[in-house]
């Protein structure tokens, strides 16, 4: 029939889902990292210590995330997306959960400085960025905005969740919430849903017929180029 859509057409295409997900990880990850500040100040409360000794453990955070970035680099190029971008909810999300647990301040820093870092590392705008090649070409500009976008969305929407939760039920509650979230829902999400590139599938970039898809010429390799280094200026932001 005239009015159905072919199953590989552009509306169909499994990228898309694979552009969803990456959405959401990027809004729960970011939410993760800049959730930092918002749990500073019922750490400082109840615990009496210093904004300096806390942001220390941002600022340390940074530069594991930084040593540890090409070693997460060289398993994408390796392993592939499925292989390292799910590890990096699991990780992000034993931060979270654990802390729950927090007592001092040595646990801080063992939960920033080690698991979200390294979590980042796996799973940050770098990744993403990497990934979404492997998926698109001629629509590969919509692809990365959507992708992006979730970083912002995310905030913008559970921090206020994050901040309501901490209000009315306390910050270790929320720490655990938040945790259990990235555990039990998108880390699985992310290992079931996840596929390193169309080709794996029997897809074609784009998701169009044969030969509509092709890599473009030099000048978009250049982009290409320009677009990978973006995502990583992103990342360290």
């Amino acid at each position: 029939m005239s009015g159905e859509t072919p199953p590989n057409s552009p509306w169909f295409f499994y990228g898309w889902v694979v552009i969803g997900l990456s959405f959401a990880t990027q809004g729960f990850h970011s939410t993760a990292r800049t959730s930092f500040s918002v749990f500073q100040v019922p750490l400082i409360e109840e615990f009496g210590w210093s904004r300096g000794a806390l942001g220390g453990a941002f600022a340390f955070m940074m530069v594991v995330y930084a040593l540890t970035g090409p070693f997460a680099g060289s398993r994408f190029e390796r392993y592939g997306p499925r292989a390292v971008i799910p590890w990096g909810s699991v990780l992000i999300g034993i931060t979270l959960a654990g802390g729950f647990f927090i007592n001092s301040l040595l646990h801080v820093y063992i939960l920033t400085c080690v698991f979200l870092a390294v979590g980042h590392a796996l799973s940050g705008f770098s990744m993403h960025g990497a990934l979404i090649p492997r998926w698109f070409s001629k629509k590969r500009g919509l692809a990365a905005g959507i992708s992006l976008s979730g970083a912002g969305v995310g905030s913008l929407l559970l921090v206020p969740v994050l901040v309501w939760t901490i209000e009315s039920y306390g910050w270790r509650a929320a720490y655990l919430i938040f945790g259990l979230a990235l555990l039990l829902v998108l880390a699985p999400a992310n290992f079931l849903l996840l596929r390193n590139r169309a080709e794996d599938m029997g897809l074609s970039l784009d998701g169009l017929p044969s030969g509509e898809s092709e890599e473009p010429p030099e000048s978009s390799r250049i982009e290409k180029k320009a677009m990978s280094a973006g995502w990583v200026f992103m990342s360290m932001r």
